[in-house]
């Protein structure tokens, strides 16, 4: 079982180097740090599912198999679920779900709305580099009873789009992508959801994005954007922006380390989990437990 990492003092961390106090009080109370779901190498995109479980995409290890068949079958992205109450890891059952239940498509990112039912998934077809093949957003409504699934309507397939994350509050569909006239490399994008299966044009969160990508953009219940940008030093950070600000704040460590940091999202007032590389660029999923 993974130890814990870091027990940290809550005086420091709820502000910024200038002073500037975190909105979210997640960042003013101490932290323990852990490693879990070890069974799944290249964990990322992180996305709650309900209040005792949460999404993730990554490549299962072969201790999680009991069989070869099963290994030779999974080369690819998939999804899978932690169970904060068990601490189990299973693959999450998409049998139904269209291009996602295939086995020749990645999966590069989840994100659901319960209430309306409906879940937008990030897919590509037939590659095992997620980060460089053509990837789309898919619509699976199942407001029915079934899946009803289809492209997002702006997607264009010339173009990737990955990490969606829907914020229910704003009805915003958060991505990014490599579409013309941004501001360089991967930009955080939005589309403002107008109606059951319908979805306004994407709007470029421009404030936060510069020449080089921006990726995981998540939202917490305060309406706290978060996302991850390259650093000098540090490899790729997690940084804030607080509602009605346009300045991104950078966290501190225990949020952010000498590795590359990403998908931070809280899952209730005193847990949050994020992705992190090792040293051979390999991602795992951290817990954080605030006390």
């Amino acid at each position: 079982m993974a130890g814990i990492l870091a027990i940290l003092p809550c005086s420091v961390w709820g502000q910024t180097p200038g002073g500037l106090r975190l909105e979210n009080e997640f960042f003013s109370k101490s932290v323990k740090v852990r490693k879990i779901a070890n069974d799944v190498d290249e964990a990322f995109g992180l996305a709650r599912l309900n209040p005792e479980t949460f999404v993730f995409v990554g490549k299962s290890r072969p201790s999680f198999f009991t069989n070869a068949d099963s290994k030779r079958a999974d080369s690819f992205f998939r999804l899978f679920q932690y169970d904060q109450v068990t601490e189990k890891v299973t693959r999450l059952a998409v049998d139904g779900l269209c291009e996602i239940t295939t086995n020749k498509y990645n999966i590069g990112g989840f994100t659901s709305d319960p209430d309306e039912k409906f879940l937008v998934v990030a897919v590509n077809d037939a590659s095992d580099r997620v980060l460089t093949s053509k990837m789309a957003l898919l619509h699976v409504d199942l407001s029915l009873g079934f899946a009803q699934c289809a492209t997002l309507p702006f997607v264009n397939s010339d173009y990737n789009y990955h990490h969606p994350f829907y914020d229910i509050p704003s009805q915003r569909l958060y991505f990014i992508s490599d579409i013309p006239g941004g501001v360089g490399g991967y930009d955080i994008y939005f589309s403002k959801r107008l109606g059951p299966n319908t979805w306004s044009e994407p709007i470029n969160v421009r404030y936060i994005n510069t020449p080089n990508d921006e990726l995981f953009p998540t939202t917490d219940s305060q309406g706290n954007l978060y996302f991850s940008k390259l650093t000098l030093n540090q490899g790729y950070d997690i940084f804030m922006v607080p509602p009605g600000k346009q300045r991104p704040i950078r966290l501190l460590h225990p949020y952010n380390s000498i590795s590359d940091d990403y998908g931070f999202i809280q899952l209730e007032e005193k847990k949050a989990a994020l992705s992190r590389s090792d040293k051979n660029r390999k991602s795992s999923i951290y817990l954080l437990e605030a006390f």
